[in-house]
């Protein structure tokens, strides 16, 4: 009877074992916030002698489908991580959404390097001042 008793109590303590929903999406979101920092580190290393039009795109991409991911993670964060996150990810994308506009503005290829530096430099800055602060300890 006691095995039985012991058993039964393993089991009841392993169903509720997983991890809450707003725990995973935390750690979708931190890990979102992690591989766009790895994007934007990559775009801001970019000089006019090595950036590729692929290479820009493919970041880009890759920080379009993580603010993706955060967005869908936002709605079950606790209330106070939503709004830290929300106003984060809002502020982020639409500097995303600058860069994109700026680099696709220039009239001639020498102010689009130097358009491009420094487009992705503020893009850098505003991810350290937006996304860059979620804290993800």
């Amino acid at each position: 009877m006691t095995v039985a008793v012991a058993s039964l109590a393993l089991v009841v303590a392993g169903c509720g074992g997983g991890q809450s929903s707003s725990s995973q999406a935390k750690d979708d979101v931190c890990a979102a916030t992690s591989d766009i920092e790895d994007h934007v580190n990559n775009l801001k290393q970019m000089t006019p002698a090595t950036v590729t039009t692929a290479a820009v795109t493919n970041d880009l991409n890759a920080i379009k489908n993580d603010l993706s991911t955060i967005r869908d993670a936002q709605s079950t964060l606790s209330s106070d991580r939503k709004e830290e996150v929300q106003s984060a990810t809002q502020t982020f994308t639409d500097q995303v959404s600058a860069t994109v506009e700026a680099v696709g503005t220039s009239l001639s290829a020498a102010d689009a390097a130097a358009q491009l530096e420094s487009a992705l430099a503020t893009l850098a800055t505003s991810y350290q001042q937006s996304l860059g602060k979620i804290d993800c300890s």
